[in-house]
């Protein structure tokens, strides 16, 4: 593990093989631990939120989105910024997945989402065992999301709201879910070629899209 500087942050920075092997430890633990994919935008929001600051403090491995968060670093090393284009975190993530046939349960903001996060995770790993999922479009929800996961004990949690919505729920809730592994992921994830390769977004689109909105379909 080493530290980066991005966008003013001091961000921990860990290679697949390193986060991996972590990872399987998680996995047999017995606690809950946290894997939070970051973005440029994750950061740019983070500045104005000192609870995303602090989620991202205390996620036990924090992992770049993409490779613009390594090329902003500037000093990563091209090694990394492969690794991150190639999506091998998240490919050897859900092998070891699918392998120990864990049960995932998925949550987002509205339907869509959730099915596009699912297709995305079953188009890198089809047998993927995704045993529920819930939509948090309102904090009033978040009760009877963890009650449902509680009742189900799901192995791992893909989580993928907004940036803030994100941090406010991984930091007040961890505590409260049981379960072994939530991955909290940004919508990069599912930007990818068909060889799972990831697509830039850039720092240029990240600030275009925090100024303008999203304009494309």
């Amino acid at each position: 593990m080493r530290r980066i500087q991005v966008l003013g942050f001091e961000m921990r920075d860990w290679t697949v093989r390193e986060s991996l092997h972590l990872t399987g430890e998680y996995l047999n633990n017995g606690i809950l631990n946290v894997v939070y994919f970051y973005s440029l935008e994750t950061l740019a929001a983070a500045e104005h939120s000192e609870e995303l600051q602090n989620c991202l403090e205390n996620a036990d491995i924090t992992i770049p989105a993409t490779p613009d968060v390594l090329k902003e670093a500037g000093n990563a090393g091209r090694g990394r910024e492969q690794e991150t284009e190639k999506n091998l975190y998240l490919k050897g993530l859900l092998r070891i997945l699918s392998r120990n046939r864990n049960r995932v349960f998925l949550i987002a903001d509205d339907p869509e989402k959730v099915r596009n996060l699912k297709g995305s995770l079953c188009s890198l790993q089809p047998d993927l065992d995704i045993s529920g999922t819930g939509i948090l479009d309102d904090p009033q929800n978040e009760e009877g999301i963890i009650n449902e996961i509680n009742e189900m004990i799901p192995d791992v949690i893909f989580v993928m709201l907004s940036s803030s919505a994100q941090g406010r729920f991984t930091e007040t809730q961890r505590s409260k879910i049981n379960a072994k592994l939530l991955l909290a992921v940004t919508e990069d994830i599912l930007h990818f070629s068909e060889d799972g390769t990831k697509k830039s977004t850039g720092l240029f689109e990240c600030l275009r899209k925090r100024l303008f909105g999203d304009t494309t379909e």
